[in-house]
């Protein structure tokens, strides 16, 4: 066999090599990602909470609801964040 008569299956050889490591390249992304995922949506506590609709409702109108104090109190230290030049910032929410 000459040099240059092995020269492309050499090549053709190195070829599979890549689409094998890209494949499982490719198959260890899908894994992470997907597995990724999942954790991510499992892991958040409130996702399969159940959420009373009317009441988050009754709050962004402003009207009373029978925990309407503990619930102002949650929103006004929520709003709180901090302007371009490092002050701090409070918004105060009116009943």
């Amino acid at each position: 066999m000459s040099p240059s008569a092995t020269t492309p299956q050499i090549r053709e050889d190195w070829k599979y090599v890549a689409m094998v490591i890209d494949r499982l390249q490719l198959y260890i992304f899908f894994a992470v990602t997907t597995a990724g995922t999942v954790g991510i949506l499992l892991d958040a506590p409130h996702i399969f909470q159940y959420v009373d609709q009317d009441k988050v409702i009754e709050i962004h109108r402003g009207k009373p609801t029978p925990n309407f104090e503990n619930e102002k109190r949650h929103f006004a230290l929520s709003a709180r964040s901090m302007n371009v030049r490092g002050q701090l910032l409070e918004i105060q929410f009116e009943t």
